[in-house]
């Protein structure tokens, strides 16, 4: 379907942050533009954000593409000199620790650390350490989605697709 419902309360949102659309770009009251670079290291990942760019273009906003080499790539991400990047998060069917090195503050500013996102906010900590010492595999799930509802409010990511192993 149409995006038209999300462009319209993506561009109340931007309104409301002082941004407008002039001449079909977003500016803001100083007339910057809004332009945002995302970095990524696989090919592939390019079709994959073209729809995203052509939709941020009809509502002004300018995404750059930079395809860059693995080195390159570990190297901007570790000093974190990026805007958005694309990376996918490896944990198992039951995430534990990994989620530390994810998302825990202690990891929000170290170079060269898996906390790309910089969260560092203590309902997050609480949780991944609530997920690392769940005691049970109910507990764990209550804990993973109420992380994962935090990090899509905050609008870090969307971190989980939990399935459960199906009964014969």
């Amino acid at each position: 379907g149409t995006l038209r419902k999300q462009q319209r309360k993506a561009l109340k949102l931007l309104e409301e942050a002082g941004w407008q659309i002039e001449n079909t770009q977003m500016v803001n009251k100083n007339g910057q533009t809004l332009v945002f670079e995302v970095l990524f290291d696989q090919p592939s990942f390019a079709k994959v954000l073209l729809p995203f760019k052509r939709n941020l273009q009809r509502i002004g906003i300018e995404m750059k593409l930079r395809s860059a080499d693995r080195t390159q790539f570990k190297n901007r991400v570790n000093n974190f000199d990026f805007d958005m990047i694309v990376e996918v998060l490896v944990h198992g069917l039951s995430p534990s620790y990994e989620l530390n090195l994810y998302f825990h503050s202690e990891q929000a500013n170290t170079p060269g650390a898996l906390n790309y996102s910089g969260v560092s906010h203590p309902v997050t900590d609480k949780l991944v350490e609530k997920i690392i010492a769940a005691p049970s595999r109910k507990d764990l799930l209550h804990s993973i989605r109420a992380l994962d509802r935090v990090l899509l409010w905050n609008h870090y990511l969307s971190l989980i697709h939990i399935t459960e192993p199906t009964r014969p």
